[in-house]
């Protein structure tokens, strides 16, 4: 069974030494070639490899995705996957990035049908397709060996999870007496996680790789996200409670659940995790404005932003963390598109 507790209280006394760490940080916002530049459109980030290389996608004035990868350097890639459209709501969509720069997302064929793909570091590209995925598909996560996981939507419009392995195998599946599944994130061990519902229930869960599937969520919940999860089996993520809201969540690699939140917020999303624990996310008031924020394995946080949006839904997002502590994720200001952005 889940242990549960809140954050401790000695987390307060290494935040201002955080904070001084953080201090010299720069951030640079930046926009992959071809991104447009009204609402809707621009530069998405999805997430940041072991060595710092971001990737994500496009949405062009015409509507449509390219994928594209970002060095540290600044040199940005652009890529498709093969059969991808060019037309609006069309192409090729970047899911996730893995600690050593595999990445895997769907692309929309100029049919309207979506298929999923896995890129190698190296550039090349393999597509597949999920049995059953008649109402959709999302891949939502990749592991160093280059096995994926995500979620496909079947004849009856239920959610399903699937895995598929690194020579293509597909395995489907759902938490027992669950409803529907949504697979977010895949460790480097071949553990899923993701989130699930029963019911009127939701929950987390961690599946791990020979198939057995843990269900948790702190005490309070009434829907909860299990986002990323690193090597050591650390999972990061977040839930709203029954008094709709929304904190962070860590979840030891021995089943005991923490919570956090920042400081004055009336929001806390944790998303992304890094090898040494360091949690990533976005924070905000009732203005819905958010920052970006670090939270370290410690239980320091340092929050920033890199907008200069002041209406609802407009801010700095932070949606990973790589080996050396930059982070990467999205900037939103006010009616314009969106933005990348990279924390040294």
């Amino acid at each position: 069974m889940s242990r549960f507790k809140t954050a401790p209280l000695a987390a307060a006394l290494t935040a201002a030494i955080f904070s001084s760490a953080q201090a010299a940080h720069k951030i640079v916002v930046f926009d992959a070639p071809g991104a447009g530049t009204s609402d809707f459109q621009g530069t998405f980030v999805a997430g940041i490899s072991a060595k710092g290389t971001i990737a994500g996608y496009i949405v062009n004035a015409d509507g449509a995705d390219r994928g594209f990868t970002r060095a540290p350097s600044g040199t940005i890639t652009m890529f498709d996957a093969p059969g991808a459209g060019t037309d609006q709501n069309e192409g090729t969509v970047v899911g996730a990035i893995s600690s050593n720069g595999r990445i895997a997302g769907v692309y929309r064929d100029a049919s309207n049908v979506q298929h999923g793909y896995v890129r190698l570091a190296d550039g090349s590209l393999t597509t597949f397709d999920v049995n059953g995925a008649v109402n959709g598909l999302n891949v939502t996560g990749i592991n160093k060996a280059g096995t994926a996981t995500g979620i496909f939507y079947d004849a009856n419009n239920v959610a399903r999870c699937f895995l598929r392995s690194a020579a293509g195998a597909i395995t489907a599946f759902n938490p027992k007496n669950s409803d529907n599944c949504y697979a977010n994130g895949i460790g480097d061990d071949g553990s899923v996680i993701g989130a699930y519902q029963a019911g009127s229930t939701y929950g987390a869960f961690l599946r791990g790789r020979k198939g057995k599937t843990t269900a948790f969520a702190p005490n309070g919940t009434k829907y909860v996200e299990a986002m990323r999860i690193n090597a050591a089996g650390q999972i990061a993520g977040n839930f709203t409670d029954t008094a709709d809201l929304t904190h962070g969540m860590l979840r030891e690699a021995d089943g005991t659940l923490l919570t956090f939140d920042v400081a004055n917020a009336a929001y806390t999303v944790g998303w992304g995790i890094g090898e040494d624990g360091s949690i990533v996310g976005y924070e905000g008031g009732g203005n819905f404005v958010s920052k970006a924020f670090v939270r370290s394995p410690g239980g320091g946080i340092v929050t920033f932003t890199a907008s200069s949006g002041t209406t609802a839904g407009t801010g700095t997002y932070a949606y990973g963390i790589d080996a050396h502590g930059r982070v990467a994720g999205n900037v939103r200001d006010d009616g314009g598109p969106t933005r990348g952005f990279f924390r040294n």
